[in-house]
């Protein structure tokens, strides 16, 4: 029951390395795995837990028969066995969405052809350019902008092959570009790119409010990395 107590601390401590490679490699499929293994090993971690207590409080003193040996034992598979079971959920193992999006931006640094995008962007009506969306891959008679539509991206956007494109304005009225990645419940990230003057936002954190009729709910963050001048790395925090 110890050993497989401390299979699962190994299990759910690996989740933020898991999350670094999938980033780099702009995959998530390893991390799914991984959370649909931790949602099926759980329960199995909830029943041993009072086993392996039973096990340290009842068995072990019918074989250690000093008692000074016994408790000094005990003391110290308890306390060590809940810090490692706990250290994922301190903050000092830093959260996956975060390890994920530092591998994201090597990914992007080495692939995405920001210059091109920029060049693209710079060609563009920023009239046309105001919540457009397009979905890769989607009929483009279901478009809900027609005037700008999958054929008319770059190369540099259609090769890193994003779910969807958004374009929209900055705050100086100039046309950026967001590529984004959204499997499912792994989350949703992306790569923003703007004019090179454009500003880089800070993380937005989640923050609680409270509608016009009482009711309470969430207003979802955002994690965001610099690339470059006018580009930037984001994950979603819902």
């Amino acid at each position: 029951m110890l050993g497989y107590l401390v299979l699962f601390g190994a299990f759910m401590g690996s989740f933020s390395v898991v999350s670094y490679l999938g980033g780099l490699r702009n995959h998530s499929g390893r991390v799914l795995y991984m959370m649909g293994g931790v949602v099926l090993l759980l329960p199995l971690a909830g029943t041993c837990l009072p086993v392996a207590a039973f096990r340290i409080l009842v068995s072990w003193p019918k074989y250690i028969h000093n008692r000074k040996r016994l408790r000094m034992l005990q003391v110290a598979v308890v306390l060590g066995l809940t810090a490692y079971l706990g250290l994922p959920f301190t903050g000092v193992v830093p959260p996956g969405y975060k390890t994920h999006t530092w591998g994201f931006r090597r990914y992007a640094r080495a692939h995405a052809d920001i210059p091109a995008m920029r060049t693209w962007l710079s060609t563009l009506d920023p009239n046309i350019c105001g919540s457009v969306s397009i979905e890769i891959g989607a009929d483009q008679g279901e478009s809900s902008n027609p005037v700008v539509t999958e054929a008319d991206l770059p190369a540099a956007v259609l090769d890193l092959k994003p779910r969807s494109v958004e374009l929209s304005l900055d705050t100086m009225k100039r046309p950026m570009v967001c590529l984004l990645w959204n499997p499912g419940m792994m989350g949703s990230w992306g790569l923003t790119v703007g004019h090179e003057a454009m500003e880089v936002p800070e993380t937005q954190r989640t923050t609680k409010r409270t509608r016009p009729d009482g009711q309470m709910f969430y207003d979802y963050g955002q994690y965001r990395l610099p690339v470059g001048p006018g580009a930037y790395v984001w994950f979603d925090l819902e």
